[in-house]
């Protein structure tokens, strides 16, 4: 009997030790991405990044791509004021862009995506 207590007494310490971030959301257990509070556009490394954000939006998938494309608009609106003059860049030009993160403040619901793309 005092076995099974003791089993049962480990058991609970493991269970109470694993639930403990559970009523955390992801913004209380993380910091905030440096990237997030930085500027919308900026150049490193032969790349050029964009953050996009998306309002409060209740579909986590729509809320990403919206965050996504606002990043690709920025990228665009970038390499458009920096190009030589008669150069306009188009969203083909972006084929070879990729989303590198998502982060989303769940305390107000905003959405980012950081975007990265080649300078062309």
């Amino acid at each position: 009997m005092f076995r099974w207590f003791v089993l049962f007494v480990i058991a609970v310490i493991f269970i109470s030790a694993g639930c403990s971030s559970i009523g955390k959301v992801a913004s209380e257990v993380s910091e905030v991405p440096e990237w997030v509070n930085g500027p919308s556009v900026f150049e490193k490394d032969g790349y050029v990044y964009g953050v996009g954000v998306s309002p409060k939006l209740k579909n986590m998938s729509t809320a990403r791509r919206v965050a996504d494309t606002r990043a690709r608009t920025q990228i665009l609106c970038f390499l458009n004021e920096k190009s030589m003059p008669g150069v306009t860049y188009a969203e083909d030009d972006l084929r070879l862009s990729n989303v590198l993160k998502f982060w989303r403040d769940y305390k107000s619901k905003t959405t980012y995506a950081l975007v990265r793309c080649r300078i062309p």
